[in-house]
């Protein structure tokens, strides 16, 4: 296969403001022989930033003007909702065409979402077009049967393998032969015995200085880090940051060397995951498309906000148990939403410091109980400082003392809940096998209110009525 040749040609243009608004302006007036000029001048990944920022017809426009040597790439860059109504526009011939020019791991990248049996008919059409390379074939469905969130999802296998026994010249000899068929980006050359394990790699720093005599077992490192194919890809991207690496080996449940994943990946499941954990903590979709159709959005945003309506009824609950004293002492309904938002936010500070350390590894059995009393020590101080502060301005605005002795203990009480809450609601979460930046957020913000409403609320009933 042919592998990214968009980039060896040169570009006329990025998608600036201008560029954008000249090809919208082309879209409205259909003005179809200006676009067939602009719209190839683009590079593929501002291709896909263009398809991103138009609505689906105007989309369907412009999907017809990229060049099929582009598509591909295209393709791969785009939000995976608006590739996979994107590939429903696109004839199963002029895919193979333009995913013949991808690696591997993007080909799968591709075609992950749509039905089993279409992607066995694309890729029987990509083997067409050059049947010389159906291993490259067979290779996209090897990763495309691995688990979804795997390594094996991740890597490609384009690989570069010798043998120990090779000089350094005959591998040089090797790759300068082989270049037309080799990927762009080469940064290891991997070591393997007869039975395809891996027992060594070598950079192509270390090999342009070595000695071109030298024996490829002599300078390999001995040593290189590997990944198993069914690893989570959290824990490859933990290792990407942890060794600094640019390129890992992925071996299977046999030892045996099948692929690679390059750092470039791993930069792009970052930034995904960082998204993906920002929008689920707000219960939206990572796949949501800007402009997808009013009811398709609300139907996706709808569970979320239900569940919510549900946390909110059952702080209204607690409110309606002390209903009479609110009406005996007004200000009470004036000043109890300022301890439930004060909680709140001290608990959401503690539960992104703890999330933060369980994505990271730092939280263990062994810490957990000192970083639970740090945050109780924490909470406290904090409550004890701001609950002076409110009881003073309680005092002056309603004058009246034992009012101000009510707030001072509830903001006390709730930010000791919220330091016990954003601490062990996330650890207890990740041990029940869910994700504690999804389900957290409203889990803490429901104790938060319950308790800060109940203690204001039943500390008044005591020191007031």
């Amino acid at each position: 296969m042919k592998k990214g040749s968009s980039l060896d040609r040169a570009r006329g243009h990025t998608l600036t403001e201008a560029m954008y608004l000249l090809i919208l302006e082309c879209l409205k007036l259909e003005n179809t022989k200006k676009l067939e000029l602009l719209v190839p001048l683009l590079h593929p990944s501002d291709c896909a930033d263009l398809l991103e920022k138009t609505e689906p017809q105007q989309r369907e426009i412009l999907i017809s003007f990229i060049l099929v040597e582009d598509l591909g790439e295209v393709l791969a860059n785009l939000n995976d909702s608006i590739r996979l109504n994107t590939l429903q526009k696109i004839s199963y011939k002029r895919l193979a065409k333009a995913l013949y020019e991808l690696e591997t791991d993007d080909i799968a990248d591709v075609l992950t979402g749509i039905d089993a049996q279409e992607q066995n008919y694309i890729l029987e059409l990509i083997d067409d077009i050059n049947p010389n390379e159906r291993m490259q074939v067979q290779h996209t469905r090897d990763i495309l049967s691995y688990p979804e969130h795997s390594a094996g999802r991740l890597m490609k296998s384009e690989i570069i393998t010798a043998p120990k026994s090779w000089t350094a010249q005959k591998l040089l000899d090797y790759l300068e032969k082989e270049s037309d068929n080799l990927t762009e980006k080469i940064t290891t050359v991997f070591i393997i015995n007869r039975q395809s394990e891996l027992i060594g790699s070598v950079s192509m720093q270390r090999l342009a200085r070595s000695n071109k005599s030298s024996l490829l077992k002599e300078f390999m490192r001995k040593d290189p880090l590997a990944v198993n194919v069914l690893d989570n890809q959290r824990e490859v991207l933990k290792a990407f940051e942890k060794y600094d690496l640019f390129t890992c080996a992925v071996v299977d449940e046999q030892d045996k060397m099948v692929g690679q994943i390059t750092v470039d990946d791993v930069l792009d499941l970052a930034l995904d995951q960082s998204k993906e954990d920002i929008l689920h903590m707000a219960g939206v979709s990572e796949d949501d498309d800007l402009f997808l159709a009013p009811s398709q959005t609300a139907k996706n945003r709808l569970p979320w906000l239900v569940l919510n309506l549900f946390t909110a009824i059952l702080a209204s609950f607690v409110i309606s148990l002390f209903e009479d004293q609110i009406q005996q002492v007004v200000a009470l309904a004036v000043l109890m939403p300022i301890i439930a938002s004060m909680g709140g936010n001290a608990g959401t500070q503690t539960l992104a410091i703890i999330i933060r350390g369980l994505a990271t590894d730092q939280i263990t059995l062994k810490n957990t109980t000192f970083l639970l009393k740090k945050e109780l020590i924490v909470g406290s101080f904090n409550g004890f400082m701001l609950g002076i502060f409110l009881a003073i301005g309680t005092f002056i605005f309603y004058d009246n003392i034992k009012l101000a002795l009510v707030i001072f203990l509830a903001s006390v009480i709730n930010h000791i809940v919220s330091a016990i809450g954003g601490h062990m609601l996330p650890i207890a979460l990740k041990k029940l096998g869910k994700d504690p930046a999804i389900s957290a957020g409203i889990f803490l913000t429901t104790l938060t209110d319950v308790i800060g409403f109940f203690a204001f609320l039943g500390l008044a009933s005591i020191i007031l009525l």
